[in-house]
């Protein structure tokens, strides 16, 4: 441990007396930043280009819509329908204070308006709610007790 004081006392004592700066090793050297600011810009730009080639297509975002209305339409997706609605469960009633309800239909909340199930929540009561089909039939849930 010695050795190392007495040499950084002896490199400090010649760098004062010659007033020469000690020699340091040659850094390496880097590339000017204008490549990096370049590199950057051009990432940039591709993932730009990106997001719009995907986001303008409006040809697939027309025919989704139609294969979704399509297999929607389809005979076992509507018993499936059907099923699911027959099966619906009333768990709760929230009554605000500012007269705003909320019912909690097979655990998923919903006020009046929302859709649920492909059925549209037409009202809500202290102890039921009342649920409309696009045909226009209207099913009533009774909360259980």
């Amino acid at each position: 441990m010695s050795m190392i004081t007495e040499a950084l006392k002896k490199a400090e004592a010649t760098s004062e007396t010659s007033g020469a700066p000690v020699d340091l090793p040659p850094s390496p050297s880097s590339p000017p930043l204008w490549i990096y600011r370049a590199a950057l810009v051009g990432c940039v730009a591709v993932v730009l280009l990106g997001i719009a080639h995907f986001t303008h297509r409006p040809e697939i975002r027309a025919a989704v819509p139609a294969q979704i209305a399509k297999v929607a339409a389809s005979p076992p997706v509507q018993r499936l329908l059907k099923l699911a609605q027959a099966n619906m469960v009333l768990n709760g009633i929230i009554q605000g204070q500012d007269g705003r309800s909320l019912a909690l239909i097979d655990h998923e909340v919903v006020q009046e308006g929302d859709p649920i199930r492909g059925m549209r929540v037409v009202r809500i009561n202290p102890r039921s709610v009342e649920i409309q089909d696009g045909a226009g039939k209207t099913k009533t849930l009774q909360l259980e007790d």
